[in-house]
């Protein structure tokens, strides 16, 4: 991984950890000291928070190229050759590459279209009311896909090929693929990956959601504060740690397709000088 998106990782992971700000905001809610005018800057400031990253198109892969230098390699020659892996994985690549493929790109490919354009269209709701404003509840329930438990679920479940404790960025051939076809089949995998979220669910597109959100969110804290509806804004200040949460997971997503791809390609460089 580069030390951007190393950078990049290690922000999120920070984020996530401090749990952005929403403690704050569940304390100034209880408080009775007058200062629900607060929690608009404190949303904006958290979704602020989460638009730090810049993420560029993946790097393109060349998998046929790297077949024809694989078909010069004796698997003997293969077994310890030094291969390129995202910083901090463990195991086979395989597992993981087909993990982000089948469930974690899908789910963030739909991040758009059920929690920021539904949490854009109750923003306005709010602020285009006047007081006294219609009962709402949330956007998000527990016993559905995307509420912030299930968020918390699908983070837990990226982790699960992650290893902390390593900064590793190295490992063997037959510690990371089955075989020739193995890498090839990965390397083939990943282009589809990249190409499925960068055509259905742009970063650039994402980042103006949330600075559009991020302003959107202080108005209608502002006016619901002003009306001192105490009930209607606790369901919005949870409603805004979600969203929140599912961006965070989207740009972690993000960075794991990244660092995958950036690793690929980097071993297939690599393995068209050596073979």
């Amino acid at each position: 991984m580069d030390t951007e998106n190393l950078s990049m990782q290690a922000s999120l992971e920070y984020l996530e950890d401090n749990n952005i700000g929403f403690q704050e905001m569940r304390e100034l809610i209880d408080s009775n000291e007058g200062v629900f005018n607060r929690l608009g800057n404190s949303v904006k400031r958290a979704f602020d928070t989460i638009m730090r990253w810049n993420f560029q198109q993946p790097v393109k892969l060349y998998p046929d190229a790297a077949g024809r230098a694989l078909k010069n390699a004796k698997e003997e020659e293969l077994q310890d050759f030094v291969v390129y892996i995202p910083t901090r994985y463990k195991g086979k690549l395989s597992p993981f590459v087909d993990d982000l493929y089948n469930v974690h790109v899908l789910n963030i490919r739909e991040v758009r279209r059920n929690v920021t354009e539904a949490f854009r269209r109750r923003l306005a709701e709010i602020i285009n009311s006047k007081p006294p404003y219609k009962k709402f509840e949330t956007l998000f329930p527990e016993d559905k896909f995307w509420s912030l438990a299930n968020c918390k679920k699908q983070k837990e479940e990226l982790r699960k090929f992650s290893d902390p404790d390593s900064n590793r960025g190295t490992q063997a051939f037959s510690d990371t693929y089955d075989d020739a076809a193995d890498y090839l089949q990965v390397s083939k995998r990943m282009q589809m990956t990249n190409s499925t979220y960068w055509t259905h669910a742009k970063p650039s597109d994402l980042r103006k959601d949330s600075e559009a959100l991020a302003t959107l969110a202080e108005k209608a804290f502002e006016k619901l504060s002003e009306a001192g509806d105490k009930d209607l804004i606790k369901i919005l200040v949870a409603d805004s740690e979600t969203v929140a949460y599912w961006l965070e997971y989207y740009a972690l997503v993000v960075t794991r397709c990244v660092d995958t791809t950036t690793a690929i390609s980097d071993t297939e460089k690599k393995l068209i000088k050596k073979f």
